[in-house]
């Protein structure tokens, strides 16, 4: 019988299990050096020095490089370990047994005399009274006595092995679970990685196609430039202060004062849109109150063909009904002739918020074909920046998607850590 315990990977690299990789690839390279084959011809001279196989330790190191694979193997170890001290629990509970089964055996098998000689506290004259014999125990008492300790034997022996193999198999199925909750945990990390590298290449995409998109617009007055798009490509340009740059009369300070500008305008344009709105609002409520007049006015004269008994009532409504037409008329003219001069500044402030635009696109354009920003700037159709614009969204939709996806995964994570660790 073989009682040389096999050697674990990690005693193959000469190691310990809680070593880290870097620290378990010192020692494969160490051992290796070592114990190559173009090697071992100068290690001949060691005759006290212990070698391995080669191929055993480029083995070990294959399994143990990996973390996948090394967690498994760890597992498998912590297993063969649990297993091996339930079957030396389990062996030496079987020796007790046997030992106690041997000194039934002994006491069965053993003559009055004897049991009186060992003190055994067995009565010779009741022995002899059982068996119905003044001498000795006859050969079928003997048989009789012999099988009744066997049987006692094989009862107790099953006992223990239950019991011992019972309490052992709990242990190791706790062992196991929280071995796997724990690597499910770690692939959950793993998963949560993945995805936050897949999260960084979006962004990267979608930094790349907005700078597309923003240059892109430069080049067409269909599309509207606000100040802050504006802001964002002056950040993608690169200023200094050499000679090229002075020639185009156009430093950042120049542009960001034509944004300033822009915004300055924005602002207006807004205010004056909400005063458009409100009083575009009032009118419509003139308009719709002027609609109620004109069917109140019919349905009054309706009531004067229809009531001639109440002819002077009718009358009277329909001149109260007429006054109030002409009464909402008269404000719907006011209202008309507010209207228009909000119209007429409302262009104004269109076509300098226009000419705005068109002078910070015309500043960018050209600082950027100076300088290109540092970069190549492709001139794309309007439809193509129709299509950037999509893809811009689009990306930023699924940086938020895999944003919670992390968030989510490492939110397991850590609860089935808990649960490996409770």
């Amino acid at each position: 019988m073989n009682d040389q315990k096999e050697l674990t990977l990690y005693e193959i690299l000469r190691t310990s299990e809680d070593a880290t990789r870097s620290e378990i690839k010192s020692q494969y390279i160490m051992l290796a050096k070592r114990c190559h084959p173009d090697a071992r011809m100068q290690m001949q001279q060691m005759e006290n020095e212990q070698t391995i196989d080669f191929q055993i330790i480029a083995e070990a190191w294959k399994i143990l490089k990996d973390p996948k694979s090394r967690r498994k193997y760890d597992r498998e170890l912590k297993i063969k370990e649990l297993a091996e001290k339930a079957e030396r629990f389990t062996n030496r509970n079987l020796e007790q047994a046997f030992r106690a089964v041997g000194q039934v055996i002994s006491l069965a098998s053993s003559s009055p005399e004897e049991k009186k000689n060992d003190k055994l506290n067995y009565d010779y004259d009741d022995y002899n009274y059982m068996n119905n014999t003044t001498s000795s125990r006859s050969s079928a008492s003997i048989e009789i006595e012999d099988e009744v300790a066997e049987n006692a034997a094989e009862e107790v022996i099953t006992n223990i092995s239950i019991s011992t193999i019972e309490g052992t198999g709990k242990q190791d199925d706790t062992a196991v679970d929280a071995l796997e909750l724990t690597e499910k945990s770690i692939d959950l990390e793993e998963r949560s990685s993945a995805e936050l590298e897949k999260e960084k290449g979006v962004i990267e995409e979608l930094e790349l196609v907005k700078e597309q998109r923003l240059f892109a617009t430069l080049q067409f007055t269909e599309f509207a430039l606000s100040s802050d798009e504006a802001e964002q490509v002056v950040k993608r340009l690169q200023f200094d202060d050499d000679a090229t740059f002075a020639n185009l009369r156009s430093t950042k300070k120049a542009i960001e004062k034509e944004i300033q500008s822009l915004r300055k305008t924005e602002s207006q344009f807004t205010e004056q849109l909400e005063s458009y709105t409100e009083i575009d609002r009032e009118w419509n409520k003139l308009l719709n109150k002027q609609e109620e007049a004109k069917d109140n006015l019919s349905i009054k004269k309706n009531e004067e063909i229809e009531a001639r008994k109440a002819l002077d009532t009718a009358q009277k409504m329909v001149v109260d009904s007429k006054n109030e037409l002409v009464k909402a008329s008269s404000e719907l003219n006011g209202v008309e002739m507010q209207i228009r001069k909000r119209a007429h500044e409302m262009d104004k402030v269109t076509l300098a918020l226009s000419k705005r635009q068109e002078r910070v696109r015309t500043v960018l354009r050209r600082k950027t074909e100076a300088m290109k920003g540092g970069m190549h700037v492709d001139y794309i159709t309007e439809q193509d920046v129709l299509k950037l614009r999509r893809k811009e969204i689009q990306l930023l939709g699924e940086s938020e998607q895999i944003a919670s996806m992390v968030t989510q995964l490492q939110s397991r994570a850590d609860k089935l850590k808990k649960r490996a660790k409770t």
